[in-house]
């Protein structure tokens, strides 16, 4: 059954185009008007043009397609999309249904050909405002062309008869942008993400959208996850690998989704090819995820982080009254992450409700959450799982707090030199106060802090 297109205007230049989405063929645009209601309430040029759906719907065309009165759903396919970057999972993979095509040709009436269809560079709006910008001949997409689609994204590539083919650049609305391989209009080979700043997140194959094969995800921390994944393009399996930052030192084993299940210490020896060859440590304990909650700040508490054992150690600080401070096993050089930041996750109204002496190793993950190390575990004969929390306030660090996903404590905070340090040296971090909090005079800290800025303040003005 045909649908009553919308009335032309030609005055506007303005084309609207019933278009069948399907593989049906043979109705000749006359019947357009023969089905059509009494002759007079169309305005030529009206054609029937006929689009073969050869791609994604989600990835590629997320066209929100809306079935019209006398057409039955009982063709449209009921797989669903099951692409690992698909951002509309209900979209059908196979459609057979009739929608509008809103063709706006703001230029004269030779980007349509004889038969009505879209011929040269063209701009077709859809019914669900996306747009497609590029190449057309006789109503196909052929050569570079770009979509814009209504939720900020874009994909653009070179189309060969109507589909994209090779190289095709996606860019999500959030500024990742993924830069893959195409074949009829789906993902098929190699591909690369990038996060909003160009750093590289994302490494391997795609099989007809998802992803396939080894694959390596790449954490702005500086760790990274690889393994052969599942078919739906998941890491999961027996013989994924957590890496940490320095490319080598690794956890191997069962992994869900991502989370490590149960792995074992492990060393990368060589990559080839893209594939990871590891050699798991002797004697290695078993490692899990184990994130903390508001009372257990690990399950395993005495279990050190192997990556943070071979960097730093515990001693007597060399600041004055500091008691216990964190040092450098190792020279490293700037950007080097050398140590890990657990403990219990409680509220930020819950530490600005207590005492200042409650809050001697607390810092601030995010807006709704704080680390604390509380006693006991701030003793290192309770608690040794990670470090971080023995760093020494300085006015003049060698160190920041940064973000750090981590394979066991899941998202904390870890340490991270900002200038090389050399073996021995003792490890330090700005605390962050607030200086000049409003409505308050001096600084919002601890006394023995502001004991500190205002020495260093005097011996700054010297």
């Amino acid at each position: 059954m045909l649908v009553h297109a919308e009335k032309g205007k030609q005055q506007e230049e303005e084309v609207t185009v019933v278009v069948y989405v399907g593989s049906r063929a043979g109705v000749e645009s006359s019947e357009l008007e023969q089905e059509g209601p009494s002759s007079g309430q169309y305005t030529p040029p009206f054609v029937l043009a006929f689009y073969e759906w050869r791609t994604n719907p989600s990835r590629v065309l997320k066209l929100r397609h809306t079935p019209l009165e006398g057409i039955p759903d009982g063709n449209l396919g009921a797989q669903r999309c099951k692409s690992a970057t698909c951002r509309h999972p209900e979209a059908p993979r196979s459609v057979v249904r009739l929608c509008l095509l809103r063709l706006l040709n703001r230029a004269p009436s030779r980007h349509l050909d004889d038969d009505g269809l879209p011929h040269g560079f063209c701009t077709v709006t859809y019914s669900s405002t996306d747009r497609f910008e590029g190449n057309f001949v006789h109503g196909e997409k052929n050569g570079r062309g770009k979509f814009f689609f209504f939720d900020g994204s874009t994909l653009e590539g070179y189309y060969v008869d109507d589909a994209l083919q090779g190289q095709g650049i996606y860019t999500y609305e959030d500024g990742v942008v993924l830069h893959g391989t195409y074949v009829d209009g789906e993902l098929n080979g190699p591909a690369q993400e990038y996060d909003s700043d160009g750093r590289l997140i994302f490494k391997g194959q795609y099989k007809d959208n998802i992803r396939h094969g080894v694959c390596w995800i790449y954490y702005p921390d500086g760790g990274s996850l690889v393994g052969e994944v599942n078919e739906e393009g998941e890491m999961t399996g027996e013989k994924i690998a957590y890496v940490y930052p320095d490319g080598k030192t690794a956890y191997s084993g069962r992994f869900i989704d991502g989370e490590m299940i149960e792995a074992k210490l492990a060393t990368l020896t060589s990559v080839e090819d893209g594939k990871p060859q590891f050699e798991v440590v002797p004697g290695s304990p078993v490692y899990s995820f184990d994130k903390s909650t508001s009372s257990c700040i690990s399950t395993n508490a005495l279990l050190p982080d192997p990556y943070e054992s071979e960097r730093v150690y515990v001693d007597v600080s060399l600041i004055s009254s500091a008691g216990e401070g964190l040092f450098s096993k190792i020279a490293a050089e700037a950007s080097t992450v050398m140590s890990f930041y657990n403990g219990v996750r409680i509220t930020h109204q819950e530490v600005d409700s207590r005492d200042w002496s409650l809050n001697g190793n607390t810092i601030s993950l995010d807006d709704e959450t704080v680390i604390d190390v509380p006693e006991p575990y701030n003793h290192a004969a309770k608690y040794c799982a990670s470090l971080g929390h023995k760093a020494n306030h300085s006015f003049t660090p060698n160190c920041i707090y940064d973000p750090f996903v981590h394979p066991r404590f899941g998202p904390i905070k870890c340490i991270r030199t900002i200038r090389a340090v050399e073996k021995d040296e003792e490890l330090t971090v700005a605390y962050g106060y607030d200086h000049n909090p409003v409505g308050q005079n001096g600084p919002e800290a601890p006394e023995w802090y502001q004991l500190e800025l205002k020495a260093f303040q005097a011996a700054q003005q010297k």
